[in-house]
């Protein structure tokens, strides 16, 4: 008799098998797929750290609102006046018709004054400038300076609303800010009087005399109704204000600074402090820059 050959079927599940097999495989399946979204989800998700700032403070998004413009760089002179020119020429990141209008000034302004543009003993050796976002509002400062014997300088203010698209009068940016005109006004003359107490201080004879006359020009009304408000980088309120001064052309414009303002602001300004400090700040310790 011949024998039928053994049937090797152990490998081919019955059905029981077969369906606890494939139930074992959607599970796990199911487990990789959850494992999976998780995991991107941690990978994706926003420290809470960080959403929670830019929740409390959404001018985070405003931290490169003004950079250095391709037309920035530093020059060694020989040419010219002999010295090292330093060039930091502002330009606002942001694509609203007045932003780009200021832009163009100020390219226009580095091209007709500056080294290489201008190879004239004339020619601008500096350009410096600070910036400040607060609730959707720019102030940018930026200015020129020329031969260091003679410190002239050239100086521009903008208060930008960059939410409207327009420039700020004196009048809108109080009204914007909730501050008072004449409380402003009061304010500065308090920093004039405190810049001149200074400068007076140890002096006399005609040197004294002359300051005391400039100290009271500086604190006439129709001086400090010339007077311009902006955000300073330090998070106060500025004043951009001329004071008389006895030697070297008798009115120099600099800037104060009066009070703190609320909540979050961006800012910045050129990285080369010292001259930016000795220009707006001279000798004025309490004045912080």
């Amino acid at each position: 008799m011949v024998q039928e050959p053994t049937q090797v079927i152990d490998h081919v599940p019955n059905a029981t098998q077969a369906s606890t097999t494939l139930s074992t495989l959607e599970q796990t399946k199911e487990q990789t797929k959850e494992q999976t979204k998780e995991e991107t989800k941690e990978q994706t998700q926003i420290p809470t750290e960080t959403a929670s700032e830019t929740k409390k403070d959404p001018n985070l998004q405003y931290q490169n609102l003004v950079v250095d413009s391709e037309l920035s760089g530093e020059f060694d002179v020989n040419e010219v006046n002999m010295g090292h020119f330093t060039y930091h020429v502002p330009k606002i990141n942001h694509d609203c018709s007045v932003a780009q209008s200021i832009n163009q000034e100020i390219e226009t302004y580095a091209k007709k004054e500056c080294y290489p543009y201008d190879k004239t003993p004339q020619c601008a050796t500096r350009i410096l400038y600070q910036w400040a976002y607060y609730n959707g509002i720019l102030s940018l400062h930026y200015y020129g300076q020329y031969d260091d014997m003679s410190g002239m300088t050239a100086e521009n203010l903008y208060n930008i609303d960059l939410k409207n698209n327009k420039l700020l009068t004196n009048e809108e940016l109080y009204h914007a800010l909730k501050i008072d005109e004449k409380g402003f006004q009061e304010q500065l003359k308090k920093a004039i009087d405190d810049y001149f107490a200074r400068q007076e201080k140890d002096k006399d004879g005609d040197t004294l005399r002359d300051i005391q006359k400039c100290h009271v020009q500086s604190l006439a009304d129709e001086n400090i109704k010339k007077a311009k408000p902006f955000i300073r980088y330090d998070g106060t309120l500025g004043a951009f204000s001329g004071t008389y001064w006895p030697y070297g052309g008798g009115y120099d414009e600099q800037t104060f600074s009066l009070q703190a303002l609320d909540g979050g602001i961006q800012a910045g300004r050129s990285i080369i402090e010292e001259y930016y400090d000795k220009k707006n700040n001279k000798n004025n310790k309490n004045n912080k820059n």
